[in-house]
């Protein structure tokens, strides 16, 4: 089997790219269209100390814009804050016999809360009835790195799960942090191979990426009707599973890009120190 040399140069320079933002560029500066241009600076010049200093002077003028912005924002703050207030003038007290006429009047019978409508009823109920379940994944991941795991999906609902272009059901995740606070809501697609019909339980790799810093997290697999809603909305049941992250140690990488990433990590733990 042929190996395809570009294709291979393209997947290491995007390694190294992603690591090298995560690491040194600014949150703002990391949509795809911007990691894709860097991947091109890199194979068309090869040069990856110049788009090591490139990032970080990217980073420092996006730094200095942020602290030159929230100082704006406090001092438009502190001045609002320091105007003087208009003087309002304060209602008179009313007389004693005013004050014992102007008791309150009886508060009225709080009325019965209304009945749910049954077409209401059976869309709060379960319209996409159903469970998920983790078969098969590992209990660590590395940060930033993509997995695919074994999921079971179960159709408990009333009518056939079938995909479309319009409004395609794709199985997903969220991310929870070791608090329980959301670090990740939308997670990545994984289309459906095929309809899943009312009581069919069907086996599927659901691609997964953990999040980019190392920590503790609960994963959570549910299914997204795309343009309609979540599934757990309409009585899915999730599937959770506690995932320990761990730093991305330069797994994958050939043994040249793995030496220049140790590299770009180490110095930037000394930047951190230093700092």
């Amino acid at each position: 089997m042929a190996i395809d040399i570009e294709s291979l140069r393209r997947r290491h320079c995007q390694e190294l790219v992603g690591h090298a933002f995560r690491l040194l560029a600014d949150p703002s500066d990391r949509e795809k269209a911007q990691l894709d241009q860097w991947v091109d600076f890199l194979l068309q010049e090869g040069d990856v100390h110049q788009l090591i200093q490139r990032l970080k002077a990217r980073g420092e003028k996006a730094a200095a814009e942020k602290a030159a912005a929230e100082k704006a924002a406090a001092e438009q703050t502190v001045s609002e804050v320091e105007a003087p207030a208009e003087a309002t003038t304060p209602a008179e007290s009313p007389a004693p016999a005013e004050a014992e006429s102007a008791a309150p009047a009886e508060a009225p019978a709080p009325a019965p809360a209304e009945s749910v409508a049954p077409a209401e009823a059976k869309e709060e109920g379960g319209e996409y009835a159903g469970m998920a379940e983790i078969v098969e994944a590992p209990r660590e991941f590395q940060a930033g790195m993509p997995e695919t795991i074994l999921v079971a999906i179960e159709n408990n609902s009333s009518f056939t799960w079938e995909t479309s272009e319009e409004r395609p059901i794709n199985a997903s995740y969220h991310w929870l942090n070791s608090a329980g606070e959301m670090a990740c809501f939308d997670g990545i697609r994984t289309p459906l191979e095929g309809p899943i019909a009312p009581g069919e339980r069907v086996e599927i790799d659901v691609r997964v990426e953990p999040p980019s810093e190392p920590g503790d997290y609960e994963l959570v697999l549910t299914m997204v009707h795309e343009g309609v809603t979540w599934f757990e909305e309409q009585g899915f049941t999730t599937c959770g599973r506690k995932i320990q992250v761990d730093e991305y140690s330069g797994y994958g990488l050939s043994r040249q890009a793995r030496d220049i990433f140790l590299s770009l990590n180490r110095r930037s733990q000394v930047m951190e120190v230093a700092a």
